[in-house]
């Protein structure tokens, strides 16, 4: 037991110094009791298995699996179990204890080593003083806690002591005082102000930023830390994060949403989406030039319409191989040099390296969305002849020349790539006729459409998807008429493959959608991750919906003189599909969604299996225990009954001590344990010394007292009598 206390002083102090500057790093809101309850615990468990003999690791290791069998069974078809993805800090806190757990370990064992994690924590103390005093807190706590320790470790271990030398007691004795001495000086009122050491804190902010870009460009290259992702699966049991990954400096004094894309896909297999192989065309100037000569064929302002724009974006600590950047856009990079964008069809990557603190300008076009003005001007149809095409194009400011030639092929492709003939069901059909009901034109169904779908239920923890789920016809009778609830990629694609259906071309966007009120700087979030769909208009362009429940747009802006009041399309009175429960926006954290309780059989089957194993690996070892005892000659059977003996004492708290004889120990002890039970002792002490090759007289005497000590232990501390079957 000294010994497990005195790895674990190591183990557990460098688990939480390093678990907490994490913490203080990377978690909002610090380092939490689950992760501290985490961090302990797990060291703990690494740290008793390295003092526990190869049964009990074989005991802990299956009562892990058994237990981890039973949630298997409860969960297995739930789409509500628990996972690493429902706590993103769960991982690196496993990783760092385990790392913290070896290291603890090497520092009991080796003086060097403990030397040097005081040296680290003497750092982490400086680091932690050139900051702010609230940051890492905990973790120099610790830190001060371990450079202590060690300093009196090492000082017991060169002082030369008489009478109890045990140095692991002696630091185990000491710890309380030493926790309650840093204690006391955490309470102690600290300067409001860091200290100003310019010339330590220039040569920290090098070597830092020097380590930041190392560690940066170590990182495995992938979307999923940032909220974003270009995995078009549709998955159920999201859990939200919030980490900062952009910012976003706008000029526009609109106040309206700002969608960045960053992935356009055009494939669906009934479970997702995928892009297909892009042509070589500048899809997104084009996009924005169409929309450009539209309003000019309409005869139109285009400020009215549509607002030239300018937005700053910033990649943080985000590797992403993607360029963020609105649907019209007019140019990307502006001012950047090197920057290494590449453009592949209607998407922007980055081609030689992911960005890394690294600022880009961007010109785009601003809808006038959800005016009623602009809901008339798309009633409109728009043909452009070339000269409108080069008009548009000259008026613009796009350097790129695109030639009206490049737009009929692009007109082309957009409908052959993003059509698809889509045979809907008879009952969901006859839904849609009474939604579309009375709609003049394409785009007042879609505006139709898009509000109703805004009125079912918007939930994080949809209903799994059926494996007989194959088609898009099939997806939008599971999700329309029987699910009735997702998140925004179960409604932006119900509405791409919706529009598909009316014979319009339609696309399916997964970016950021940032709310702003104005000019200014915005930071966006893992969680502001957002889908949508984009549905084409020849003339006009591709133009944005918004069909998911609780992303409310209102009037971007109003025209100068404008007649038009409340022309708007019509919705039924009753909802048309299924709703359950009202929309919440998307960036809710996963506690707004129903919060259910543990269901009974979620503790009772895996304690079963628990269990069931106990008594199987009871049996097991029973049946070799006897087997070894059978091989075994009469005086080395005997020796073992004894040591059982000696042992089942100890369990009942009277233990012989490592100076004492067993003569000694009888004497100690007669007058709290019967002397028949007692009456091995001097047998075991015969045996132990009796010459090899001697018989034993008294055998009937040692399997009596262990018989009658047995019951004793079973009668008064059946606890340990049932650790001691299944561990001895």
């Amino acid at each position: 037991m000294t010994g497990f206390i005195y790895d674990l002083i190591y183990t557990v102090s460098l688990a939480l110094t390093a678990v907490s500057y994490y913490c203080a790093c990377t978690v909002s809101g610090g380092m939490s009791f689950c992760v501290y309850a985490v961090t302990v615990l797990s060291v703990t468990i690494l740290t008793l298995l390295t003092h526990m003999r190869m049964k009990g690791r074989l005991m802990a290791a299956g009562t892990a699996v058994a237990s981890a069998a039973g949630i298997y069974i409860v969960y297995r078809h739930d789409a509500d179990m628990l996972s690493f993805e429902s706590f993103p800090w769960l991982t690196a806190v496993l990783m760092l204890s385990f790392c913290a757990y070896v290291a603890g370990i090497l520092m009991a064992r080796i003086s060097a080593v403990r030397m040097a994690a005081a040296a680290v924590a003497v750092l982490l103390i400086a680091f932690y003083v050139r900051s702010t005093p609230d940051i890492g807190s905990g973790g120099a706590f610790f830190a001060v806690f371990i450079i202590i320790t060690v300093t009196a470790d090492e000082i017991q271990s060169h002082w030369e002591k008489e009478g109890f030398t045990d140095r692991k007691m002696h630091l185990i004795c000491t710890v309380p005082f030493i926790i309650l001495t840093v204690l006391i000086a955490a309470l102690i009122r600290y300067p409001s102000e860091p200290y100003d050491w310019k010339l330590f804190i220039n040569a920290y902010n090098r070597i830092a930023a020097v380590g930041e870009r190392i560690r940066f460009g170590l990182d495995p290259v992938t979307d999923g830390v940032t909220g974003f992702t270009d995995d078009g699966r549709l998955l159920t049991g999201l859990s939200p994060h919030t980490e900062e990954v952009l910012s976003v400096t706008l000029d526009s004094d609109i106040a309206a949403p700002v969608y960045l894309v960053g992935t356009i896909s055009d494939t669906f297999n009934g479970k997702g989406w995928k892009r297909t192989d892009a042509p070589g065309l500048p899809e997104r100037v084009i996009d924005a030039v169409e929309s450009i000569g539209s309003v000019k064929a309409y005869d139109g302002q285009l400020k009215d319409y549509y607002r030239q724009s300018w937005l700053s974006i910033r990649y943080e600590e985000t590797k992403s191989k993607y360029l963020f950047a609105p649907s019209k856009l007019i140019s990307q990079g502006a001012g950047t040099s090197g920057s290494g964008i590449t453009a592949e069809g209607n998407i922007y990557v980055f081609k030689r390296h992911n960005p890394y603190h690294l600022s880009l300008n961007e010109y785009y076009l601003q809808p006038n969305a959800d005016s009623p003005d602009f809901y008339e001007f798309m009633k409109k149809k728009a043909v452009l002849d070339e000269n409108l095409w080069y008009s548009a194009v000259k008026s613009s400011g796009i350097s790129e020349q695109v030639s009206y030639e490049t737009y009929l092929k692009y007109i082309d492709i957009v409908k052959d790539r993003y059509s698809e003939d889509i045979s809907l069901s008879g009952a969901l059909r006859e839904k849609l006729d009474e939604v579309y009901n009375g709609a003049a034109d394409p785009y007042d169904k879609l505006k139709r459409l898009e509000a109703e779908l805004g009125r079912m239920k918007y939930t994080l923890r949809p209903a799994p998807m059926p494996d007989d789920v194959d088609s898009a016809a099939e997806y939008l009778d599971h999700f329309l008429l029987g699910s009735g609830g997702g998140y925004c990629s179960y409604y932006a694609t119900a509405f791409v493959l919706l529009a598909r259906a009316e014979g319009l071309p339609a696309r399916y966007v997964q970016g950021y959608r940032l709310d702003t009120t104005g000019r200014g700087t915005y930071t966006i979030t893992t969680d502001m991750a957002h889908a949508w769909p984009e549905v084409y208009f020849e003339g006009k362009g591709w133009i944005a919906f918004e069909p998911t429940p609780g992303f409310f747009r209102e009037t971007v802006w109003n025209m100068p003189g404008s007649g038009t009041e409340g022309n708007v399309p019509y919705i039924p009175s009753k909802p048309v599909f299924t709703v359950s429960g009202e929309g919440m926006p998307e960036n809710e954290t996963a506690a707004a969604d129903e919060i259910k309780g543990i269901p009974l059989q979620a503790a009772v089957i895996p304690l079963i299996m628990i269990a069931v194993f106990c008594v199987i690996f009871l049996v097991i070892n029973r049946m070799m225990q006897k087997q070894r005892l059978r091989q075994l000659d009469e005086n080395e059977r005997l020796k073992y009954m004894a040591a059982d003996s000696l042992s089942a004492l100890r369990l009942m708290g009277s233990g012989i001590s490592r100076d004492e004889t067993l003569s000694e120990y009888r004497s100690r002890i007669s007058g709290s344990v019967s002397d028949e039970m007692l009456g091995f002792i001097p047998v075991y002490e015969a045996l132990l010394y009796a010459a090899p090759g001697r018989t034993c007289p008294d055998r009937d005497t040692v399997y009596d007292c262990h018989d009658r000590l047995l019951r004793l232990l079973k009668k008064k501390r059946p606890l340990r009598y049932m650790i001691r079957l299944l561990l001895s």
